[in-house]
């Protein structure tokens, strides 16, 4: 099951930090079961010159977990009791409130 992000607003996320293949927001919005203290590693794409001045998204696209989230699930659970570890799961976007995050964050990189 993914989470659905976008029954959020952008304006519900505050730039954290980037590196060179993720950018990350943290939940500052309304009050929310689900959503308090959740942070979003948003993944970077490699823009295409000439084609599309955005990163690639597939927005319907069936991708397998982040391999992150796959780690955690298969190895580091084992190790350590779930209590201790952060909650990871992978959120749904669309293009549209990427580019709006997108826009509202430029001032804070």
């Amino acid at each position: 099951m993914s989470l659905d992000v976008t029954r959020t607003k952008p304006e519900d996320w505050k730039y954290v930090s980037e590196g060179g293949s993720t950018i990350v927001f943290s939940y500052v919005g309304p009050t929310s079961r689900d959503l308090d203290g959740m942070v979003l590693r948003v993944r970077k794409a490699a823009r295409i010159i000439g084609e599309a001045s955005l990163p690639l998204l597939q927005e319907d696209s069936d991708e397998p977990d982040d391999p992150t989230i796959v780690f955690q699930h298969r190895v580091i659970q084992r190790l350590l009791l779930a209590e201790n570890l952060p909650r990871l799961e992978s959120a749904r976007v669309s293009r549209p409130w990427l580019e709006q995050l997108r826009t509202l964050s430029e001032s804070w990189r």
